[in-house]
């Protein structure tokens, strides 16, 4: 209630310090914090966003998405929040579950009207803010980046392919080690040979193959024989569209 008061300010600062609060809130609650409070945060953010339009500032849209990204990460990881003291027992650390396809992947998509680009660039944001607080904060492998790779994917219609790169390259492969972007590779061209793969897909697939190999600076061994086969069946593809975006 302090939080939603206080994002109603004028003054630049005093939004700000509303979202550190909200977020020091959840953090301290010891890993205990009902699913309807965060909840209740992410509908705090993404209401105000877009009912002031603020996802057009550049300023605001960067502190909202880094908000949302945050709360999202924090409430997946509930053990590194702040713990309770004193005797137990305590009651277990909830894990917040399905809030990145509510909070991000539906939004995204759904996204329409004369705002839905600022809709989806904040929300782009957020996935980077989301996949470096993971990665950076909670120090999850990055193996695990991959798994995500494939969410973002999904997400994917013919207008909103350079978000959906940007995640894919800021978010996912540049927090990747170099053995572990061998891997993706090798991930990313069996999902690329999926016959469940639409030609969007297939597109940001390829041109994430492009990005990941110029960064190793070469073709790992392990990919030559993947790669082959996916050049193959992208060259080859039913869909105009796939094959003359891989022949650029």
């Amino acid at each position: 209630m302090i939080a939603t008061k206080l994002i109603k300010f004028h003054e630049e600062f005093v939004r700000q310090e509303a979202l550190y609060m909200l977020q020091n809130a959840l953090e301290g609650s010891g890993g205990s914090a009902a699913t309807s409070a965060y909840t209740e945060a992410f509908r705090l953010i993404m209401q105000f966003a877009v009912d002031a339009d603020v996802l057009e500032d550049p300023v605001s849209s960067v502190r909202d998405a880094e908000a949302l990204g945050s709360l999202l990460a924090l409430g997946m990881n509930p053990d590194a929040q702040v713990q309770p003291r004193g005797k137990g027992p305590f009651p277990p650390a909830k894990k917040l579950e399905g809030g990145l396809p509510r909070h991000l992947a539906l939004p995204f998509t759904k996204a329409s009207g004369t705002r839905s680009k600022d809709v989806r660039v904040g929300i782009t944001l957020s996935w980077v803010f989301f996949l470096q607080a993971i990665r950076l904060k909670y120090l999850h492998p990055d193996s695990e980046l991959q798994n995500y790779a494939i969410q973002v994917m999904d997400m994917l219609r013919a207008d909103t392919s350079a978000c959906v790169l940007y995640i894919l390259r800021v978010g996912v492969t540049n927090q990747m080690t170099e053995p572990t972007q061998r891997s993706f590779l090798v991930f990313l061209g069996q999902q690329l040979m999926s016959p469940d793969a639409s030609p969007s897909m297939k597109i940001a697939g390829l041109r994430t193959v492009s990005y990941t190999l110029k960064t190793l600076g070469e073709v790992p061994a392990e990919f030559k024989e993947v790669l082959d086969n996916t050049v193959v069946a992208a060259v080859s593809h039913s869909s105009q569209l796939v094959s003359s975006r891989f022949r650029i």
